[in-house]
Formats: C-alpha cells, structure tokens, sequence
C-alpha cells in the first residue's frame, strides 16, 4: 500500500502488487478493493508485465531500423530550403517522431488487450474468491465518474491504456 492519494493500483515485475491509498479511500466496500486486487492479481498470473517487457525489446530493433532507413533516404535525397529549414531536417524529424509514436501505439495496443484479459481473469478470481462480482464493474463506475469530473486533466480515451468505458464496465 503506497501513501498516495491518487486512484491507482499496479502489477510489477516479480509478482508485486502494489495500490495507492486513494484507491481504498474511493472504495465503497471490500468487494470493490477484492475487485481491484483480482485484476492486478490477473496481471501477474497472465504474465502480463514479463510479456510487456518481451514484446517492446522484440518491437525496438523492427522499429529502429525502419525509423534509420527513413533517416538514410532523407539523406540521400535531395531537399530545398524552405523557411529557413530543410526538407531533409523535416523528414529526419518525422522520422524520429514516427517510430516513438509507432512504439508508444503499441504498447497502448498491447496494454489494453492485457487490460481486457486481466479483468476477465479477474471476474473469475474474484467469484472463486466469495466475494461480490459486481464489486469491480461498480468501482469502474465510479473511477469512470471520478474521471468525468477531473477531464480537463485526462488524455482522450483512444490514448490512454486504461480507459474507463461503459463497453469495459460492462463486459
């Protein structure tokens, strides 16, 4: 349990499990935290994080030598000045931007497919466990209000890796 009053819970390396006390202080009841400790849990027997880790060194080199293949024609071709820059310098930076935002989208790609299966392995946990399932779709409610409320701060929800949505809530 970590001192912070931020709604957060996570799964680490190793089996860790880890929440911030403002994810006990929104709970209603213990079914909500049992629901929250059910999805981490679900992290870390699905291997989640240790796939994670896998699957960006696996992207690094495919990604890198991509972004340095468009570097080395921006290169190698020809560029006018325009407005004090290059076409070549454009291309280059386009080029660096491109492949951070092609690893950044798939790790938010492959986040949210872990996310999905730690709440359905979650659901499961937690009814082998006694206590209410429901517990977990109502503290999404709630997170999902709570984020309603602080949305000026919040990334649109095709960015973030954990969005709070009815069709989420729901399954």
């Amino acid at each position: 349990l970590l001192r912070d009053r931020q709604i957060n819970a996570f799964a680490t390396l190793g089996g860790y499990v880890g929440m911030n006390a403002g994810t006990v202080l929104a709970a209603r009841n213990e079914d909500e935290i049992a629901g929250v400790l059910a999805h981490e849990i679900s992290h870390v027997t699905q291997r989640h994080v240790l796939r994670a880790v896998e699957r960006a060194k696996k992207d690094q080199i495919p990604i890198m030598l991509a972004t340095l293949g468009v570097i080395i024609a921006a290169q190698t071709g020809g560029g006018s000045k325009n407005g004090g820059g290059s076409s070549k310098d454009d291309a280059i930076q386009a080029a660096v931007i491109g492949g951070q935002a092609l690893a950044a989208q798939r790790q938010i790609n492959y986040t949210r497919t872990s996310e999905a299966e730690a709440d359905r392995v979650g659901i499961s946990t937690l009814y082998r466990s006694g206590y209410n399932v429901q517990g977990m779709a109502d503290f999404f409610e709630r997170m999902e209000r709570l984020m309603r409320t602080d949305s000026a701060d919040a990334a649109p929800s095709y960015l973030q890796t954990h969005p709070v949505t009815t069709q989420r809530m729901s399954e």
